[in-house]
């Protein structure tokens, strides 16, 4: 999800974006206190814990048909069952899966995939972004109930068309306040709440991590913004024969 998916409102990259601007403070401030950052499998308890919260009804992941056929090609097949894909290929291991998921041509959003191309600009470790995809489609994949929340929509259409139509309404500056970075009422000060109350953090925390979160919001905002005002678009992986 992005900032040219302005038909739903968020900006920029949606429900994900807002947990990674989170833990990328998270990991921060572990790593300058005990010099290790936040592990896959912490990443994939927080999530586990986010998506359980009351306050979470639903959890988007919003790509589009540009990065399903890479995907596709990325595993050999011509159509791909996103809910259920090791069904559909299950010689391929979950770690093949989720690799093909998590890779940057397979991301419909383009915050997402800037984060995974330029991780020291945006000051999110690569790694820290390639854990919270994984444990989006881990929890996608998994029959518990908590998966039943989750929620995959793929955006028809051409990216290039989407781009510039944003660019030039100006509905990029119009997004949903819910998820504009300078909204007071971001997913990430629940998500901080929640961390406090799980005890990953200090409830005296809070304030300091969401400042910093919502600084990173806002460089995250003009630099995708300008990236788009480039054109950018995802090269097309061709189907192998």
């Amino acid at each position: 999800f992005s900032l040219v998916h302005v038909a739903h409102g968020c900006a920029p990259g949606g429900d994900l974006a807002e947990a990674l601007l989170v833990l990328a403070a998270l990991d921060r401030a572990r790593r300058q206190a005990t010099g290790e950052g936040l592990r896959d499998v912490d990443v994939e308890a927080i999530f586990c814990q986010i998506v359980d919260s009351e306050r979470v009804s639903a959890y988007y992941y919003y790509t589009d048909e540009n990065a399903l056929h890479n995907a596709c090609a990325r595993l050999g097949v011509e159509t791909l069952h996103f809910a259920n894909p090791a069904q559909q290929v299950p010689a391929l291991s979950e770690e093949v899966l989720l690799g093909a998921m998590t890779a940057e041509e397979t991301i419909g959003s383009e915050h997402l995939r800037l984060l995974l191309r330029e991780p020291a600009r945006f000051g999110v470790p690569r790694a820290l972004t390639q854990a919270l995809l994984a444990a989006f489609f881990k929890m996608l994949w998994n029959p518990e109930t908590r998966g039943a929340k989750l929620r995959v929509e793929v955006l028809c259409g051409s990216r290039p068309e989407r781009v510039a139509s944003a660019l030039a309404s100006d509905a990029v500056a119009h997004s949903a306040p819910g998820y504009h970075p300078r909204h007071p009422r971001a997913a990430r000060a629940d998500i901080l709440q929640l961390l406090a109350d799980q005890l990953w953090i200090r409830p005296a925390d809070i304030p300091r991590l969401r400042t910093e979160a919502g600084c990173m919001a806002l460089e995250h905002y003009e630099l995708t913004r300008s990236e788009l005002a480039k054109g950018l678009a995802t090269p097309v992986t061709p189907m192998p024969r």
